[in-house]
């Protein structure tokens, strides 16, 4: 029973290697959630010194890392994301490096807005700089296109319970380089056990502690259901779905929406809004009573809200998958219709 758990983990790395375009599934490290794998990047990376580059669009994930870091004076310069807009976006990030820089942190995906960063392109300019890139895709890994290797990223985080359909409290490390990272929490990895000191491999070195081998199970399951579908299919099935969406709320009078129309190229199935004159609890409130899943507020994101210019309430946010059908969201649109 033990080594068919063990296999259980082993093929869940295959699984996510091979969905997520990283050629060794020994550096797929298991994880508790996406914000464990962001911390022990960023303190590996950051803990001695150095400065970090983020997008005005980061979860606080990536924001408060940072700032235990240094709460005194930030460790870490601000670009702004133009969405839709990826030369500028690019030259924002160009604008905040400096010669004490030693990563770009940043979204693959807004979780507020939806919008998609160019992360080969920063990629291919933190190379250009000696520095690294870690990727937050806890928002577009099972939603859009994402090779680790292809596009360059270094290190890609990632949470097992939104687009690739696992449970929550699971979460994924990608690493395609071979640094030895330094672990969050050291202890027994079922190798190596006369030693006191923790393993230097993969994935042993990152992965202390009993791992949760049933969420593990049904994250695998959902990778493999993601490879059946094709991330293709996804990603265009709920590009359809948000059009639908956007353009059925854009001709409502008092609903004002700030994510980027659906001509603005790739991007995630979410669609931040308010309606004018109600609050976005109330609006949220007034969703649930008739069965509409949504979050109000400003989803763990303040720098986002600060950039679109919500603060301090936030905003509604509906996000779609694959679940969701054409008439389910045209009744959202008629919904909103009585709402506003």
């Amino acid at each position: 029973m033990s080594l068919a758990a063990s296999e259980q983990l082993y093929l869940c790395r295959e699984r996510a290697a091979t969905f997520l375009g990283l050629s060794d599934a020994r550096r797929v490290v298991l994880m508790p959630n996406c914000t464990t794998a962001l911390n022990t990047v960023i303190q590996s990376l950051l803990r001695h010194g150095g400065r970090a580059v983020i997008s005005d669009l980061e979860h606080n994930a990536v924001v408060r890392p940072l700032h235990a870091l240094s709460p005194s004076y930030p460790c870490y310069d601000v670009a702004h994301v133009s969405p839709g807009d990826d030369d500028a976006t690019v030259d924002a990030f160009r604008r905040a490096i400096n010669s004490k820089t030693k990563a770009i942190i940043c979204t693959h995906a807004s979780n507020v807005i939806g919008c998609v960063l160019p992360v080969a392109r920063l990629a291919m300019l933190a190379h250009e700089h000696g520095i690294s890139i870690v990727v937050d895709a806890a928002q577009s890994a099972g939603h859009v296109p994402l090779r680790v290797e292809q596009e360059g990223i270094d290190y890609l985080c990632t949470a097992g319970h939104k687009g690739l359909g696992g449970t929550m409290g699971t979460g994924l490390l990608l690493c395609a380089r071979e640094d030895a990272l330094t672990p969050l929490v050291y202890g027994g990895t079922g190798s190596f056990s006369l030693s006191p000191e923790q393993p230097e491999t993969l994935p042993d070195r990152l992965e202390s502690g009993t791992p949760n081998v049933s969420g593990v199970c049904a994250l695998r399951a959902g990778i493999e259901h993601l490879l059946t579908i094709g991330i293709e299919r996804v990603a265009s099935y709920e590009h359809s779905l948000y059009t639908v969406l956007y353009n059925g709320l854009r001709t409502i009078e008092r609903v004002r929406m700030y994510s980027p129309s659906p001509e603005c190229g790739t991007m995630t199935p979410v669609l931040s809004l308010t309606v004018d004159g109600m609050d976005v609890q109330q609006t949220a409130e007034r969703l649930a009573r008739y069965g509409i899943a949504c979050r109000a507020g400003l989803h763990c994101a303040p720098l986002a809200h600060k950039t679109i210019g919500t603060l301090p309430t936030g905003t509604v946010r509906l996000s779609l998958g694959m679940t969701n059908t054409v008439t389910q969201v045209e009744a959202i649109v008629k919904l909103f219709k009585k709402i506003r």
